[in-house]
């Protein structure tokens, strides 16, 4: 289609100006590390980050004290988007005034084409996430102890999740297909409609599960809509009207086999440097499927069945506040002691296994330093230490997580089965 041939209205080339301005000044803007490619956001951050910090306190005059830094759904983050929109708006506009009567579209078919492999990088990331467990890990064991009414929702989400490994893949899988259909022309309308129907539900988990990534998910969906709306009036046409599709959207077409051949070698670069970025650290960790990768020494969750004050063993009733019901070895580098009340406490730990000792930190700073055994024929863990200015002996049996019922894996088919 000759470029000469479509004229936009003034409000059609605002818009477009408007949305090409907010959306390149939002990911150019927004640190997001890769494993090589450039992150342009990290470097522009120290200016953005000031520029919030001013405007927050001198217009919106902000008085108590806030998260200024571009972090995810960070107060910084909302008054970033509120500027950038303004930015965008102000340049819309006087672009509009110095370049009244110049039609767009070239510039916004490439514009298509870069948000287009920008989205499908995003779901890329995120997708494959899903499917090597990564996002969705298996609860760890603290929380698979805690009570469900004492979890905040982003964190119960977030394990029923992690404990159904085929429907974290089949999630993964859902991201991933639309992400390879936007990269190419032919396909790429049905990747956005299929981008569409999957970022719509994950606006209403983050919002429902209050999730903090909002913002950004919100922004990936404006991305499909974007790809989305020059073929809108065709598919109202066809899906809602019953009427034939009456033009089609402007494309570049190459005619001789050598831009051919040039277009096809650049856009098989980038398409594996896209997938490079997003498998390779994969490849150099050797995970893929984090529910078997390897855990820290000790990670688990033990019973105490000997808590021993001063060489007085303390009994294992509920009256007893001073005594420890479990303790827990986080992922992270956490060792999390529960009361009897069933009440938690984490300090990061570090583990030293020549001298075996377990240094715990206290949020005071003053540190707890174990001695620690563990027995791996029978599960057994041992400490002995200080606690309190008192005498502390420990013994504690490792717990089987994978016989809790959260974690079996399998699927009952008739409600018969839930009575053998």
């Amino acid at each position: 289609m000759d470029s000469t041939s479509i004229q936009w209205s003034f409000s059609q080339k605002l818009g477009f100006r408007f949305a090409f301005c907010f959306v390149l000044l939002f990911i150019f803007s927004l640190p997001f590390p890769n494993t090589f490619l450039p992150n342009v956001g990290g470097y522009l951050q120290p200016f953005f980050e000031g520029l919030i910090k001013w405007f927050g306190d001198n217009i919106l005059q902000i008085k108590q004290i806030y998260t200024f830094q571009l972090i995810s759904d960070s107060t910084g983050m909302y008054i970033h988007t509120l500027l950038l929109l303004h930015i965008a708006v102000v340049i819309a506009i006087v672009w509009s005034v110095l370049d009244s009567k110049r039609n767009h579209l070239i510039l916004a078919y490439w514009f298509q084409v870069f948000i287009s492999y920008y989205l499908a990088f995003q779901l890329f990331k995120y997708g494959f996430n899903k499917v090597f467990k990564l996002q969705f890990y298996l609860p760890e064991p603290n929380i698979l102890y805690s009570n469900v009414g004492s979890l905040s929702r982003d964190i119960l989400y977030w394990s029923v999740m992690g404990a159904s490994y085929s429907y974290t893949v089949f999630a993964g899988i859902l991201e991933l297909i639309p992400a390879f259909l936007l990269l190419f022309r032919r396909t790429r309308l049905l990747g956005a409609l299929i981008a569409f129907g999957v970022l719509v539900n994950v606006v209403m988990i983050n919002v429902s599960f209050d999730i903090s990534v909002k913002i950004l998910s919100s922004f990936l969906l404006l991305l499909s809509i974007l790809i989305i709306l020059p073929d809108f009036s065709n598919l109202c046409r066809f899906f809602l009207q019953n009427q034939p599709i009456l033009t089609k959207p402007y494309a570049i077409n190459y005619t001789t086999k050598k831009q051919f051949l040039v277009y096809s070698i650049g856009k098989s670069l980038v398409i594996c440097l896209l997938l490079l970025d997003v498998l390779l650290p994969y490849f150099k960790a050797n995970n893929f499927n984090d529910d078997l990768a390897a855990r820290p020494f000790l990670h688990g969750a033990y019973e105490v069945k000997v808590f021993a004050v001063n060489h007085d063993t303390i009994p294992a009733l509920l009256t007893e506040q001073y005594r420890w019901k479990r303790i827990f070895v986080h992922r992270e580098g956490y060792f999390i002691a529960e009361n009897m009340q069933e009440e938690m406490q984490d300090f990061p730990l570090q583990v030293n296994t020549y001298s075996k000792q377990m240094t715990l930190k206290e949020k005071s700073g003053q540190q707890l330093v174990f001695e620690y055994n563990y027995s791996s024929t029978d599960s057994i863990l041992k400490l002995k230490g200080i606690l309190q200015n008192d005498t502390i002996h420990i013994e504690a049996q490792q717990i089987n997580l994978q016989q809790l019922p959260l974690l079996q894996k399998q699927t009952n088919w008739t409600i018969d089965d839930y009575f053998r």
